[in-house]
């Protein structure tokens, strides 16, 4: 008889590693739509079941790019990247989110080489993480400032499908941009 395999021996292969990554990132995606569909106490509990699933997906995509070269280089770039998507992307804006992380998720694949579409699926997996980095920053700001510093726990007043929009935007521009390179070399 052959014993279930633990968590350890499932995460062992990088490939593994970032189909489950990218399948949480997915599906925290689809989680956020939920809890901004929904309302009160349920809204709030989805929406920290999503944010858990989403800064997950950003640790298990880092982990399994961990052994590429350069890679604190290309993690610090990528970062700078989303921390440009979050001062200058307002979660409610569609349209920008589309551009802003379709045009990014291709940047990000153009300059980290053969992995370049995972690089980009990490993108949106960090904009969460940067996301609230920023809103922490803001917030000692206000209170050393004297101003009202708060964070918002409630799920982003924006609509529901903009947060999934974000992820797919990104991976879409990445494919689009390695599809594009293929094809001229061959």
């Amino acid at each position: 008889m052959q014993r279930p395999a633990s968590m350890r021996d499932l995460m062992t292969d990088r490939a593994d590693r970032i189909q489950l990554g990218t399948y949480m990132l997915l599906l925290a995606g689809l989680v956020v739509a939920i809890a901004i569909a929904s309302d009160g106490a349920v809204s709030r509990a989805v929406n920290g079941v999503a944010g858990i699933l989403w800064v997950a997906s950003a640790w298990v995509l880092a982990n399994a790019l961990r052994r590429d070269d350069k890679f604190w280089t290309k993690l610090l770039g990528v970062t700078a990247i989303c921390l440009v998507l979050v001062i200058f992307i307002r979660p409610s804006d569609l349209l920008m989110a589309l551009a802003g992380f379709g045009i990014a998720g291709a940047i990000v694949a153009a300059a980290t080489g053969s992995r370049g579409f995972v690089w980009a699926t990490l993108l949106p997996a960090l904009w969460l993480p940067v996301h609230l980095g920023t809103a922490v920053v803001k917030a000692v700001y206000r209170a050393i400032t004297d101003q009202e510093a708060t964070i918002r726990s409630d799920p982003p007043p924006t609509a529901a499908i903009v947060p999934f929009t974000m992820i797919v935007a990104a991976m879409f521009g990445a494919w689009l941009f390695q599809r594009i390179r293929t094809n001229r070399k061959g």
